[in-house]
């Protein structure tokens, strides 16, 4: 019976060429549409999930109490990462992470300004998952001269020699050793540096700040048992108090996975960033719809072109339900067709998408096997939704009617 279906829909489709290609390219543009916008929804919600701790990082955030308003600010005291990790059990790592400083780096003819030039604690590289290319993660930044680089960094001063053991001249007078060199670091990243150095390096250029009042810098923690946030939370906000009488500020831990889209500063707490993945996913659905709805009114529309056929069939004792079903199977198949040419203009269409939206989104993704899960559910229910009303409506025709024109 399948083996029938598939005939009469291959000749059907290959009988009305010029309707057949409308359809498939009305739908595959819809497709191409939503799997754009939904792969830019996916990247979005990828942020900060490629840590293998991801779920017990936080960044530790602030609720300021102002004139009965609550003030909420991202950054914290410098002392705050070793008193939390010594002093609360339920911590189990903390690192601090510095402000971006700026420097004019030099290695023997070779200048430049780096910007994204960065301070954290040696814990840094033990939470969070930055592959090492090369060097020790656990001596890496022990030393107070130490330096850290991005790949790219790396090959900016040392070509694609080994930079391990080589010196940056910083400024004027100081020099950094390299001791290891990080893997560029992931679009989908809140934590964006090129360069990093120990924490002491702060106390050499009297940066540090030791007055728990003073909030500059950021804090991250690893909480294993999500359960203890709360008493995390309570724990800090004690701690902080005992230092500073005078604080009215409450402590709170936000999800690393959630600062990318849930982030918030300043009075009155907003939807943040995440606004935008539900306003996008609302227009994938919506394009996608319209797609379909397009298909059912052509499906509809040609219907008096096979009526006689339906006519036919109905007499020779087809059942309403086998008709409907071979509706429905030419429109899984139209989708199936549309999901390949959809395919072709998401790959030709995805480099000038990335450009336009500012993502960093490879052709490989498409590879992957829940995109490609995906694709196949979205595609089998785009053919049974396009094809539902054609499969209702044409299989009620009276058979003596049609044939008798």
């Amino acid at each position: 019976m399948l083996k029938s279906y598939l005939k009469i829909a291959l000749r059907s489709a290959l009988k009305q060429k010029g309707y057949s290609f409308i359809n498939v390219a009305g739908l595959s543009l819809g497709m191409a549409c939503s799997i754009l916008v939904l792969l830019w929804v996916r990247d979005e919600l990828s942020f900060d999930r490629f840590h293998d701790n991801a779920d017990s990082l936080y960044r530790v955030e602030e609720d300021q109490h102002y004139s009965g308003k609550i003030f909420h600010v991202t950054v914290t005291p410098h002392p705050a990462a070793p008193a939390f990790e010594q002093g609360i059990p339920e911590i189990s790592q903390a690192t601090r992470f510095s402000w971006r400083v700026r420097f004019i780096v030099r290695h023997e003819d070779k200048v430049f300004i780096e910007e994204k030039i960065h301070a954290v604690d040696p814990t840094f590289l033990k939470m969070f998952s930055f592959p090492m290319i090369n060097g020790d993660p656990e001596t890496a930044l022990s030393q107070p001269n130490s330096v850290l680089l991005t790949e790219s960094i790396a090959r900016r001063y040392f070509g694609t020699d080994n930079p391990i053991g080589k010196v940056l001249t910083v400024g004027n007078d100081m020099s950094w050793v390299v001791t290891g060199v990080l893997a560029d670091i992931p679009h989908n990243s809140t934590l964006d540096f090129n360069i990093l150095v120990p924490w002491t390096f702060m106390d050499e250029m009297k940066w540090s700040n030791e007055y728990w009042g003073s909030n500059s810098i950021v804090t991250y923690v690893r909480v294993p048992d999500a359960a203890s946030v709360a008493t995390v939370n309570q724990k800090m906000t004690e701690m902080v108090h005992s230092h500073n009488e005078d604080s009215v500020t409450d402590f709170v831990l936000m999800p690393l996975t959630n600062v990318h889209l849930h982030a918030y500063f300043g009075y009155g707490r907003s939807v943040g960033a995440v606004r935008y993945v539900y306003i996008f996913s609302f227009v994938a659905l919506f394009v996608l719809l319209l797609a379909c709805i397009n298909f059912m009114n052509l499906s509809t529309a040609r219907s008096a072109n096979r009526a006689r056929e339906i006519g036919v069939r109905k007499v020779a004792g087809a059942p309403r339900l086998s008709i409907g079903w071979q509706f429905i199977l030419e429109s899984v198949l139209m989708a199936v067709a549309s999901l390949l040419l959809a395919i072709f203009l998401v790959l030709t269409l995805l480099p000038v998408f990335n450009t336009v939206s500012g993502k960093d989104i490879s052709a490989g993704i498409l590879a992957e096997p829940g995109v490609v899960f995906g694709l196949m559910v979205v595609t089998l229910l785009t053919g049974l939704i396009s094809g539902s009303y054609p499969a209702v409506f044409l299989s009620r025709f009276n058979p003596a009617a049609v044939l008798k024109g």
